[in-house]
């Protein structure tokens, strides 16, 4: 019980940072030996007063931008039903892989934007550097 507090905590400092505490939830949950049926409904539970505290601290601190999200809440909440539908009729060995699938993806994308930015980083560091040298004395 205490690594599945523990898991928690952890689950919830990745959610108030807005990276998506269910990410790192579900495999810690697994891990710990809980189905994953269980994990991904504790997931589910935790999120809804998790989204709730995180969405009044970022109101209150001016960081949530409401213009032109209501099509994404939208089509989230069509999305989410159609998600749970599915989710009912499925093994759990679908799921298991599904979110592996999604996991992988979603690794894979974070390493390309990080490799994207430094890159860019270094290129703007260069110009810059360049743009120093032709103006020293």
């Amino acid at each position: 019980m205490f690594w599945i507090i523990i898991a928690g905590f952890i689950a919830g400092i990745a959610g108030g940072m807005g990276l998506g505490g269910g990410t790192l939830l579900i495999p810690l949950l697994r891990l710990l030996g809980v189905e994953q049926e269980i994990a991904q409904g504790a997931n589910l539970l935790s999120f809804i007063p998790m989204a709730l505290i995180v969405l009044a601290l970022h109101e209150k601190n001016g960081l949530i931008k409401a213009v032109g999200t209501g099509k994404i809440v939208l089509f989230a909440i069509i999305g989410c039903i159609g998600g749970a539908v599915i989710g009912f009729f499925v093994g759990t060995l679908w799921l298991k892989y599904t979110f592996a699938v999604l996991l992988l993806f979603s690794g894979i994308w974070q390493i390309v934007c990080v490799r994207k930015k430094s890159v860019e980083s270094r290129d703007e560091q260069k110009n810059d550097d360049e743009i120093n040298d032709t103006n020293a004395p």
